[in-house]
């Protein structure tokens, strides 16, 4: 019976692709591997058969202009060039002695730390530049917006000691602030996940393209994206987002609409050596 629906044909797979569907395999719950291949390639092919044609025409090729503005325009201190000494967009958050009682503890003590760094500019009325008090105002009034969000992305994570039973970690984030209402709220196509953001030492990239490094990380090559976009270089690490498919991206964007800080927690804890 099944020679009825089965054909055999023969194809050459890298060893990259190959290594992460066996790995994949091991966990899939799958009876054989020609079965998990086959259910991926009927839902790569719907998918396929579903994309709009504007999509399938730039999925691989280069990032067009108007996504990377729409990065670039959404974050906040572009638009205080002119008020600024410095020319960052990214400022560096760490927290150090961290007791993880539960998951949350990290998102708690950073939001704490947060609060702790707005109030220093709220009662000193003073930001490091030539108008530091009319600065401070606007910055007071516009990060009060639903749509102004600050994006923390997880750079390094290191879990120092047990205490108690309990892990103790540091944490070092680059931060930043994010109007997210013209990804949020547009009708393009696309969309800018920032929860998919991933870190990626310098040394690693160039050997492989951003694609191939993201689904080694991943252990599995993510779907539904068309691009992994490069958006910053921070203490030596290549900070990447993920261009997702509108149309596949409602939790994602409620996920954004409800919270004030968006935290990126894609870079592992890795535990210090002895």
């Amino acid at each position: 019976m099944m020679e009825k629906h089965t054909k055999i044909r023969s194809f050459s797979i890298r060893k990259t692709t190959l290594k992460v569907l066996d790995e994949y395999f091991v966990t899939s719950g799958k009876r054989s591997q020609s079965e998990l291949v086959g259910e991926l390639l009927d839902f790569a092919l719907e998918q396929k058969r579903n994309q709009p044609e504007t999509e399938a025409a730039v999925s691989d090729g280069v990032i067009p202009e108007g996504i990377y503005f729409k990065w670039h325009s959404s974050l906040y201190f572009n638009t205080l060039r002119h008020y600024l000494y410095t020319s960052e967009s990214w400022f560096e958050v760490t927290l150090s002695g961290i007791r993880m009682y539960d998951e949350s503890e990290e998102y708690e003590s950073l939001v704490d730390k947060l609060r702790e760094l707005y109030g220093e500019i709220v009662r000193k009325r003073h930001i490091k530049s030539p108008q530091g008090l009319f600065l401070a105002r606007i910055f007071m009034r516009e990060t009060r917006k639903d749509e102004m969000k600050i994006l923390a992305v997880r750079i390094k994570a290191t879990q120092s000691h047990i205490e108690r039973d309990i892990p103790v970690c540091s944490f070092v984030y680059a931060v930043t602030l994010v109007d997210v209402k013209s990804n949020t709220d547009s009708k393009d196509h696309f969309y800018l996940d920032y929860h998919s953001i991933q870190v990626f030492d310098l040394r690693e990239v160039g050997r492989s393209p951003l694609r191939t490094l993201v689904a080694k990380k991943k252990k599995l090559a993510p779907i539904n994206y068309m691009y992994w976009m490069p958006v910053s270089i921070f203490l030596n690490k290549m900070l990447v987002i993920g261009v997702k498919k509108r149309s596949l991206s409602d939790n994602e964007i409620s996920l954004v609409k409800a919270e004030k800080v968006i935290m990126v927690k894609t870079q592992e804890i890795s535990k210090k050596q002895a």
